[in-house]
């Protein structure tokens, strides 16, 4: 009989370190999703690695500098595209729910919308100058 509560309090414990390890995952990715993207320190750290990784001599370097700011400018433009793809393919799916919603619901899924819209205008490295 002891040797079953044993067996069952190790259970209890291994399942509360468990979920306890799912909400602090969860919770951690969240944050890292809402941060905005830092495309100048991503750039900085790209050079940074093949200058080290390479060993760029300086007139490299100096080649090198203009090329990562003109391939962060195109993955600007790809990342805000994808960021106004998804916004559709939700709004697309919002709006045939709505149907489905009752009055309060319909204005809480409005709130939702307002929030994912200030999101994306959060995240456009186009206007922020990131």
């Amino acid at each position: 009989m002891a040797i079953k509560k044993t067996t069952v309090y190790v259970l209890v414990i291994f399942l509360l370190g468990l979920a306890t390890g799912g909400v602090i995952g969860v919770t951690f990715a969240k944050q890292q999703m809402m941060k905005a993207v830092k495309f100048k320190a991503i750039a900085r750290g790209v050079q940074n690695e093949l200058i080290t990784k390479l060993d760029l001599d300086a007139a490299q370097q100096q080649k090198l500098g203009p090329l990562v700011d003109r391939s962060m400018d195109r993955i600007k433009v790809i990342y805000f595209d994808t960021l106004t793809k998804i916004d559709g393919v939700l709004l697309d799916s919002q709006n045939e729910l709505v149907s489905e919603l009752r009055p309060d619901q319909v204005a809480k899924l409005s709130t939702l919308a307002k929030s994912r819209e200030d999101f994306i205008r959060k995240h456009n490295p186009m206007e922020s100058g990131k």
